[in-house]
């Protein structure tokens, strides 16, 4: 019987030792149809927002626009991948008390926010700051249209996706830390907002975080939206006109 290198046989059961990028990569490739889905949704959304609203001071309207179309995508999504985001909905999860933890760590990244943002908001003229407002009201011209639309719809679906599924396919093959910190970043780099990458990436932890001590999807999807609703309420948004 010819010999057989038992290192050359077990080389072939085994997977060599990958690095972290590369694990992601082969073990997970989920996350990354996942993230270019949801930049396809945003492309295209662009795109038709583009000449649905052609007008260069149209910026809000195509951002709204974004929103529907990642809130409908991470709906398929979701219903597609309802068995792994079962689990993660059938508690509350709140009385754990990550949960309260997260909440005053939402209030320290909260003011982070607005020193980082209020430094840039400053710089621009009182004229163009009130003139951003007033689309927004002229846009969505009731209170619970735009906590609906800038707090519900976002802490909802982009939980789903983010959270619920990516996060969960990068627990099974990366430490818990890892698969935050990855799933953090993928969700700042979909904001395609680079102004607000740094802080965008801390958000993500935070909610990442919470969903992981937590095991539900609740905790990190009122934080999502009570973080949209503080922001709404610091730019005076959240008042009839």
């Amino acid at each position: 019987m010819p010999h057989t290198d038992a290192v050359a046989v077990l080389s072939e059961i085994h997977h060599p030792r990958w690095d972290t990028e590369t694990t992601i990569r082969k073990q997970t490739p989920e996350v990354r149809r996942l993230f270019f889905t949801f930049l396809a949704v945003l492309i295209g959304c662009g795109v038709v927002g583009s000449f649905i609203f052609p007008e260069e001071s149209a910026d809000l309207p195509r951002f709204l626009f974004d929103i529907l179309g990642l809130s409908f995508a991470s709906l398929i999504l979701a219903i597609h991948h309802r068995a792994i985001l079962r689990p993660q909905l059938s508690g509350v999860g709140m009385l754990n008390s990550s949960f309260a933890f997260g909440l005053v760590l939402l209030g320290v990244l909260l003011a982070a926010n607005f020193a980082w943002h209020g430094m840039f908001w400053n710089l621009s003229s009182k004229a163009s700051r009130n003139h951003g407002l007033s689309d927004v009201v002229s846009l969505i011209p009731t209170v619970t249209g735009r906590v609906f639309l800038i707090c519900v719809l976002p802490g909802i679906f982009e939980e789903l996706g983010f959270r619920g599924l990516m996060q969960t396919w990068l627990f099974r093959v990366v430490s818990p830390w890892v698969a935050i910190i990855v799933s953090a970043a993928l969700f700042s780099a979909l904001h395609l907002n680079a102004l607000s990458v740094p802080y965008l990436m801390l958000a993500g932890v935070l909610f990442g975080w919470v969903r992981w001590r937590t095991g539900m999807l609740l905790p990190a999807m009122v934080l999502h939206g009570l973080h949209n609703l503080v922001v709404l309420w610091h730019q005076r948004l959240l008042v009839s006109n």
